[in-house]
């Protein structure tokens, strides 16, 4: 499907954007149908549609939803004014309708953001605050906290940056872990114990014939200890439901995934089979090395990278 072919569907993409940045969580269909006055079976059926698309990443289980993913940021921003962004200020979420951010550097060396936001702009607005704009629909995602200097209510926001972190676009296979340790159904609780001892790993995906029945994982089995349960009970009957992503998702979906599970680990899925997982610590192991080229010069000064970022 052609960018153009999207335009019909970014109502539904706008409302999901806004609720997750509102609820920091996966959105129900029927949150998003009553948002737009729309039949829930409708909008369900075409987030279905979105998420084969992969505009959209679905959360199973009961806690479940809709999360956006960096594609449906992209879309917004082809083709309309401003882009829903969560953002805290003194750590009170809200949302900002960016328009625009540019970074400049000051004689002194300090690094300003000049955030232009669609009118009206939100009351917890105010200077002397602090804010962490989290800009992930820009090129490069960037996360962005600072104090708030100055403040026009046409929609200008100048903010003196004090903290920036850079998620490069890179795939989440170019970081995942590839050898995947597995287990199966009818394994017991003790064996696949065993396993996670063997290969010094916290989970183990549970699955049959490459299909994800859940995820076994160090808290699964101190809770089976705790409980008292047979540890040669089958493990079918205490996996939980793990994250899946395609293989190609952003490292910013991925961490947009974890925040919105609760989940430190996501399972990579490549022409239906799995993969790869990537964990909170190989998203970590990223940023630091980034931090680390910085350091050594070799990327330039960190500066130089943001403003590659964010002036678009």
């Amino acid at each position: 499907m052609a960018l153009e072919d999207i335009k019909p569907y970014l109502p539904i993409l706008r409302a999901l954007i806004e609720l997750h940045a509102e609820i920091n969580g996966p959105v129900k269909s029927n949150e998003i149908a009553y948002r737009l006055g729309k039949s829930p079976g409708t909008i369900r059926g075409i987030l279905n549609t979105l998420s084969k698309m992969g505009y959209v990443t679905g959360i199973p289980g009961p806690k479940g939803g809709y999360i956006p993913t960096t594609k449906a940021f992209m879309a917004i921003k082809a083709f309309e004014k401003s882009v829903p962004v969560k953002a805290f200020v003194d750590k009170n979420a809200i949302t900002l309708n960016i328009e625009k951010i540019s970074i400049s550097t000051l004689a002194s060396g300090e690094i300003m953001a000049e955030v232009k936001v669609e009118p009206p702009l939100p009351p917890e607005i105010s200077t002397k605050k602090i804010i962490h704009i989290e800009a992930t629909y820009a090129p490069v995602g960037m996360f962005i906290t600072g104090e708030i200097v100055a403040v026009d209510p046409n929609g200008r926001i100048d903010v003196k940056v004090s903290k920036m972190v850079a998620l490069p676009e890179i795939k989440g296979e170019d970081i995942a872990t590839k050898e995947l340790i597995v287990g199966t159904p009818e394994e017991s609780i003790r064996e696949v114990a065993e396993k996670m001892a063997l290969h010094h790993i916290r989970s183990v995906p549970i699955v049959v014939d490459h299909d994800i029945r859940g995820m076994f994982s160090c808290q699964q089995l101190a809770e089976s200890v705790a409980s008292g349960i047979d540890l040669d009970t089958p493990v079918r009957d205490r996996i939980v439901d793990i994250p899946t992503l395609s293989a190609d998702a952003s490292i910013r979906d991925i961490l947009r995934t974890m925040d919105a599970t609760g989940v430190g680990r996501i399972l990579l899925i490549k022409n239906g089979k799995p993969i790869g997982i990537v964990t909170r610590t190989d998203v970590l192991r990223l940023i630091v090395s980034q931090y680390a080229k910085f350091e050594e010069g070799e990327e330039g000064n960190a500066r130089y990278i943001v403003f590659a970022a964010l002036v678009y």
